[in-house]
């Protein structure tokens, strides 16, 4: 189940790639901001991408600690969090990658709380403001996320909503309340 702070392995789909015609993503590791309830089908994930290249102007992006990177199985090299674009997909998903040299694991772990609060407040502060992009994988489903935690979507019972409380516990499953 996806909960919040997770980082996984996954073909994230870049805005500039999007816009340039291309489908074709890069696997990579991303982690997991917002999903929807439980309860419908199909369920979405809201995912950014993390990176090695430093944000460039006109990107934000919230670097990822040392420390952090080398509990989660990260490589050595810096790497941020990118708050200022995101994918919206079904959960689960084709484009879940298998860790280098992991067959049938999907995922790194979790980000600490404090680390995944500043990149949840970061990323809503940008939906404030407009300040992000969103690639929706799945177009059809006309799902948008709105700053406020609600959205607008054609299929009214699938709710997105950032997640309402930091990783740590794996029993603290995702909030729909908007924060």
């Amino acid at each position: 189940m996806p909960e919040p702070g997770l980082v996984i392995r996954y073909d994230y789909l870049w805005s500039d790639d999007r816009v340039a015609g291309r489908e074709a993503a890069k696997d990579r590791p991303a982690c997991l901001v917002a999903a929807s309830d439980p309860s419908p089908m199909p369920r979405f994930v809201v995912i950014l991408p993390i990176t090695h290249a430093r944000p460039a102007r006109g990107t934000a992006g919230i670097e990822v600690p040392a420390a952090v990177r080398r509990a989660i199985g990260l490589d050595d090299a810096p790497c941020w969090v990118i708050v200022s674009e995101h994918n919206v997909d079904e959960w689960p998903n084709a484009g879940l990658r298998h860790l280098p040299g992991k067959p049938g694991v999907f995922d790194y772990g979790f980000i600490p709380p404090r680390l995944f609060a500043q990149v949840k407040a970061t990323f809503l502060e940008l939906a404030k403001r407009g300040g992000r992009s969103s690639i929706q994988r799945y177009p059809e489903k006309r799902l948008t996320l709105h700053a406020n935690g609600g959205n607008s979507n054609s299929t009214p019972s699938s709710p997105l909503s950032p997640c309402a409380k930091p990783a740590g516990n794996k029993n603290d499953f995702l909030q729909t309340n908007p924060i």
